[in-house]
Formats: structure tokens, sequence, C-alpha cells
């Protein structure tokens, strides 16, 4: 899912998500409503984020986070760091077989179907590996 930067949708991801109906988001309210938009954000990510902006986000620091992320900043260092996690050689590649296992049965799972998808987009073959520094280049957003 590409991550959305629709005023509107923002505005009711962030209203659905202040479970108080405070006018701001607690740390875990706001990890939850940036992902729920289609954004990587990793736990040390969002620690960062709320060092800047303390303990509560208000919707116009909430639309900060979402711009600081549709810029991609710190997306090549996460998405490096998450793929390594399962290159269990050190080689820089990930098999098909566990990416495929990976996407399709953690976290937001992608359907057998997506997953097919993202192999074609991508010109990998079914039981090949995955060079992922130049799969997530080519995801990286351009500056």
């Amino acid at each position: 899912m590409a991550p959305s930067s629709d005023p509107a949708e923002q505005r009711e991801c962030f209203d659905l998500f202040d479970a108080d109906g405070d006018g701001r988001l607690t740390r875990p309210e706001l990890g939850v409503a940036v992902r729920s938009l289609g954004h990587t954000l990793t736990g040390q990510a969002l620690a960062e984020m709320h060092a800047e902006i303390g303990p509560l986000a208000t919707f116009d620091e909430f639309k900060q986070v979402l711009a600081k992320l549709a810029k991609g900043v710190d997306t090549y260092d996460d998405l490096m760091a998450a793929f390594k996690v399962f290159d269990r050689d050190s080689a820089g590649s990930v098999p098909e077989t566990d990416l495929r296992h990976i996407l399709t049965s953690v976290g937001d799972r992608l359907s057998q179907d997506e997953f097919d998808e993202i192999l074609r987009s991508v010109e990998m073959q079914p039981g090949s590996n995955l060079r992922y520094q130049d799969f997530v280049r080519m995801m990286k957003p351009a500056a």
C-alpha cells in the first residue's frame, strides 16, 4: 500500500486513533496511525520522533511526521536494516521463499497474489534470491 498524502484521510485517521478525543496522539496511537496510512515506522524511529515532539502529538505535529516520512527520511537505512535481519549469510540477498513467508505471514500480511505481483514488478523468479540493496534503492523516492 502506498502511503496516503490525502489531508482528509490524514484527519480521519488522526481522529480515529485519538482514543480519548483530546486532540493528541500518544506514542502508541501515533505509531499505529502512521502505519495505518501506509508508512514504514520502526520503534526506534517512533522514539526519535517523540524525542522531537514530546509525549503527545497534535494534528499539526502528526502532519509534520507524515511529511517527513513521505520524503523518505531514514527509509533507506530502515529498509536495509530490516532486510539484513533476514540475510542469514550476509550475502546481500534474501531467498524468495523466506521473503514470501515474511511478507505473507508477519505484520501487515500480503496475500499470495500480492506477493506474486511484487515478484513480477521486480522481475524476480520464484526460488531465486532478492538483492535487497538494489530493491531498496528502487523503492526510495526521488529527492
